[in-house]
């Protein structure tokens, strides 16, 4: 078994799904709605039509999580930003903890102001 630094790690190899769960297991999370919002955005990132391709190094990632580039490579679908508005308001409703529901009632505000959904 081997060990980092010592070893290299490759931890942008696999599919987005893989690349995702890495990243968002390395930290720990106080709040949901801090999970949420950074789950979100890596998963756009990892999954954006690009030119270069799938995400491989963290100066790809960094360049794609910048608002204006993701609002840029993700403004030609709308119907997905209404599944995910839909999404949270039925998230908001279903939950028993005030502040995750008002998290989810923000981020689906958020959206559909955006969108105009």
């Amino acid at each position: 078994m081997g060990l980092w630094p010592e070893l290299a790690l490759d931890g942008w190899r696999g599919t987005p799904a893989a690349v995702h769960n890495r990243l968002m297991a390395m930290l720990g999370w106080t709040e949901p709605y801090y999970h949420d919002i950074a789950s979100l955005l890596l998963r756009l990132a990892l999954t954006a039509a690009t030119t270069e391709g799938p995400v491989r190094s963290s100066t790809q990632l960094l360049r794609l999580l910048d608002p204006e580039v993701l609002a840029r490579l993700w403004e030609h679908d709308p119907e997905r930003a209404r599944r995910r508005y839909e999404g949270l308001r039925a998230k908001a409703a279903s939950t028993s903890y005030p502040h995750e529901a008002d998290a989810c009632r923000a981020k689906a505000d958020t959206l559909r102001d955006k969108y105009g959904l």
